[in-house]
């Protein structure tokens, strides 16, 4: 019925926590799938010693969210969950009330799940992108428009509709890119609290450069991808102009460089993939967008991310 995808990269303690949780989940009917994107041989030590009812990919070298696709593909359940190795359900009954969701749900193929800290259960908010302001609609439920990649339910006939995550991204924005294609293509994607998962926040292999420099360049592919040209040239000079800001806050202003003139040389290869959102489903992504939090909470909202980026990532 269900299968969790994990995607790990030489985060063998974390990962043996997850699976604990795992394991301890009351609904049975499942399929663990542990995508090794480190290629660590004491990883499948550890796992064989400790561990034994999973399926095991081993990548090459690390290939980024291409991982994540081939961990979908080697799946059997009619729902595909994508977790990352170090966010854990946060009790023993995710899993059946991720089931009972998409049964009460038809309509719905996408459900993200709320991602909070350890230590004190609040909200992260340098994981939350979604159009509404999470100290107001945290708790609630809504249509999204934004995919948490490491933290997702899927029906898996959707990856048949609207295909995988885009492995040229390697990294960031690979969930709003897949989102915007589900919307596209008519189906609905939301946000549900019911379903909470920690995030134990790990800094291992997550060199503090990359975020200003895969969010700059992956921006730009984003909106060549998906956006009609009414909306691109704003998505373009709002987008990175935020990136800007992020890398010159965290000193990483030649790695926002480097993104903007590696956008440009992949673009001729972006374009290929260019299938803008159509009129109605523009129509759509505004109304789901209608409570988006304006200027100043946005403002203040970024301050606050750059600071707890900064402590948990520096």
């Amino acid at each position: 019925m269900i299968s969790i995808v994990i995607l790990t990269c030489n985060r063998q303690e974390v990962l043996l926590e997850n699976l604990e949780m795992i394991s301890k989940q009351t609904f049975s009917d499942k399929e663990v799938v542990i995508v090794d994107n480190g290629n660590s041989e004491q990883i499948k030590t550890l796992l064989d010693k400790y561990y034994h009812d999973y399926i095991y990919l081993n990548m090459p070298s690390n290939i980024g969210c291409g991982a994540r696709n081939d961990g979908i593909i080697a799946t059997h359940g009619e729902i595909v969950i994508t977790l990352d190795d170090d966010v854990f359900f946060s009790d023993i009954h995710a899993l059946e009330r991720i089931v009972d969701l998409f049964k009460k749900k038809p309509d719905v193929s996408v459900i993200n799940f709320k991602i909070v800290f350890d230590e004190d259960r609040r909200i992260i908010p340098f994981n939350w992108f979604h159009p509404r302001d999470y100290r107001r609609y945290g708790d609630m439920e809504f249509e999204t428009d934004y995919i948490s990649e490491g933290a997702v339910a899927f029906r898996r006939e959707i990856f048949k509709l609207a295909g995988y995550y885009p492995a040229e991204f390697y990294l960031s924005h690979e969930g709003p890119d897949l989102a915007y294609r589900i919307i596209n293509a008519g189906y609905k994607i939301i946000y549900s609290p019911k379903v909470e998962v920690i995030h134990k926040v790990s800094g291992i292999q997550r060199p503090n450069w990359r975020n200003s420099y895969y969010d700059t360049r992956n921006q730009i592919w984003l909106g060549i991808r998906n956006y009609p040209a009414s909306m691109l040239i704003p998505h373009l000079i709002y987008r990175l102009g935020t990136t800007f800001l992020f890398s010159i806050a965290r000193g990483h202003f030649r790695w926002y460089l480097k993104a903007l003139l590696d956008a440009a040389i992949g673009l001729p290869r972006e374009l290929t993939y260019r299938n803008p959102i159509s009129k109605k489903n523009i129509k759509r992504l505004r109304e789901i967008r209608k409570l988006k939090p304006g200027f100043l909470e946005k403002a203040r909202d970024f301050a606050e991310k750059i600071q707890l980026v900064k402590r948990y990532y520096n």
